[in-house]
This record gives C-alpha cells, structure tokens and sequence, in this order.
C-alpha cells in the first residue's frame, strides 16, 4: 500500500508539473502566429498584394472606390465617369441581390430604361478598395468594361462586396426614365419587316408614340431605334454618310464615317490582338509572382519577403502589370479617339 501511494503521488505530480504547461503555452502561441501569417499570405496571394489601408468595420466605400476607378480613367488618358442616377438605383437592387451574382444570371441583369451599351463588374469579399481596382484590372473581362467606350457609371457597395455598372444612353433620352406601375417599361417589338424580331426597352405608352422607328439603310438591312438617331446614322432618308460598324473586338455596334470605317475597324483588330498579349502577359507576371512567392517560404522574414514580389518597382508585380497594361492601352486610346470624332 504504501508503494502504492508514492506511485500515484509521482503521477499527480507529472501530471500537473509547470514544465508541461509552459510547453502547452507555447505550442498554443506558435500556432496562433501561424495562423496569423497564413490568414495574411492568402490575402496576398487571393487580392493581389499588401496594402496599406485600413479596412473600416463598416465595410468597402463606394465614394472611394468611385474617386479611385474615375482618377484610373482620367491617368490613363480616359474621360472619368458621370453618375447617373436610374443607374445608381439599379447597381443598389444588384449589390443588395448578391444571390444574382451567379454565371447564369449576372450577363441577364439589364436597367430597366433605354440604353444602348451596358456591362457590369462585381467584386466579392475584399477588404480594400485598392484591392477591388486592382483585381478588376488584373481580370481581361472587368478590364474590358474600364476600357471600353461608356459615358456613365455607378458604384455600390455592400459590406465587402461591390457592383460597377456601365452604361450609354440613346442621344435622346425620355424626361422620366424611372418606371412605375401605372406606365412600366416593357420590350417594344418593331412591327416593319426589316426589324423583325428587334425589340426596344420603353415605356408602354411611348411604344405606339413613334419614339422608335425602323432605320433602313442602304444596304436593305434595318435596325430599330430612336427615330432622332436614324437620320443621322445614314438611315432612310438621310444625307449623312454615316454607316454601322460593329467592332471586331467587343461586337459594339457604331455609325461611322465611311471614309473612316477601314482606320476604325483596323483599330478596333489591334485591340483584339493586344488583348491576347496582355492576357498573356499577366499570366507571365502571375507565374513569375507564384514562383517568387514559393521562394519565400521557410525564409526568416517570409512577409517582407512575399511584399517585395508584389510591390518591388522593377521586379514586383503590380510594376509588371503596369508595364503590361501600358503596352496594350495605346490601342485602345487610338479605337476610343476614332470612335469620339467620327462615330455615335
């Protein structure tokens, strides 16, 4: 009995020894910083780099993703952005849906007044607004909308997600574009033959009010439209020279100068070509970041190490995707001068 006793009194006292619960404390904060350290290289590697601003509680800004997308615009050598508010009100109904964010649904969400160009970006789960921007120019499609030819914009944010929508507007838009139930907008379908099919989104009192007419031009065929466009689209009627165009790149339908349609449709290829190296040239920096990255691990000071792969002004790859965006933007400035002075 008594060997007993001192066997169980040595286990007690191994089980409660202060060695074991120094070393308990100090696998619990090694994993803590571990933790912590990887929460922050998935950031780096999911939203393109450190950033230096301060997440607010709140969620992301809108107004200072709006300044920071509009001062992009206008470095870039683009006009920046005009708000317009039937736009606003629809860009709030999408970000407060995010359920409509899916591949099947996002290329069917549509404005419900008369347009004639529309796109959208979405961003979901970020932290800063600078991170939205950059992901957006990283991605081709989202690039896509930044650069091509829209007059107004809006931004909605939601806690960490946000919606950018694009869009022009027909040259002669109706006073009061908000919809109500008593006269909602509906698809007007064109009546004439050489529109069949083709349709106008417009107020269900405005579609027999000759708003929109069938525009035939010279080659037989017939696009419906506001009838103040179809004179001066080289329509039926008209002694404008101006024919359609639509462009090789994005499928945007233009009236152009004929003397100008050769220049703006080789303008308009270039860009389908340097959309193909830039493409292929983020993917060159996304390899190259990758692999910089990899090279960080098990390194003393592994985050200085995986910010200098994205913020290094030579090597880095925001530098690299700048230098990328700089040798395909000038395309695209060329198309949007032509598609300024000699197109509507």
């Amino acid at each position: 009995m008594g060997i007993f006793s001192k066997l169980l009194t040595k286990k007690i006292t191994l089980q409660f020894n202060p060695l074991w619960v120094f070393v308990i404390f100090c696998l619990i904060s090694i994993y803590s910083v571990l933790g912590v350290a990887a929460y922050k290289f998935y950031k780096l590697i999911t939203q393109g780099g450190a950033s230096t601003s301060v997440p607010t509680a709140l969620g992301l800004s809108e107004t200072k993703l709006w300044n920071l997308v509009n001062n992009w615009e206008t470095e870039k050598g683009y006009e920046p952005y005009e708000s317009y508010e039937p736009l606003c009100k629809f860009t709030e109904y999408v970000v407060s849906n995010q359920s409509l964010w899916t591949d099947e649904n996002i290329n069917t969400l549509k404005p419900d007044f008369p347009y004639s160009n529309f796109s959208i970006n979405t961003a979901t789960d970020y932290e800063y607004e600078e991170a939205v921007l950059d992901g957006w120019l990283k991605n081709p499609t989202t690039l896509k909308s930044l650069t091509d030819y829209f007059k107004y914009s809006c931004v909605k944010c939601k806690n960490n997600n946000c919606v950018q929508t694009f869009v022009n507007l027909p040259s002669t838009q109706p006073s009061n574009v908000v919809s109500s139930e008593a006269d909602p907008f509906i698809d007007c379908v064109s009546a004439e033959d050489q529109c069949k099919g083709q349709s106008a989104k417009m107020r269900k009192s405005e579609c027999s009010s000759g708003l929109y007419t069938c525009c035939i031009y010279a080659n037989g065929q017939g696009e419906y439209i506001l009838k103040s466009l179809c004179g001066g689209r080289g329509g039926s009627g008209s002694s404008n020279n101006r024919i359609p165009v639509t462009m090789p790149h994005n499928g945007m339908l233009f009236y152009c100068d004929a003397d100008k349609v050769d220049e703006i449709k080789s303008a308009s290829s270039l860009i389908v070509s340097s959309n193909s190296s830039y493409k292929s040239c983020l993917d060159q920096v996304e390899q190259g970041t990758d692999s910089c990255v990899n090279s960080c691990r098990g390194s003393t000071d592994s985050l200085n190490c995986i910010d200098h792969c994205y913020d290094d002004p030579v090597t880095g790859a925001t530098a690299r995707n700048k230098s990328c965006y700089d040798s395909a933007s000038p395309y695209s400035s060329s198309w949007r001068y032509l598609i300024d002075h000699y197109c509507n």
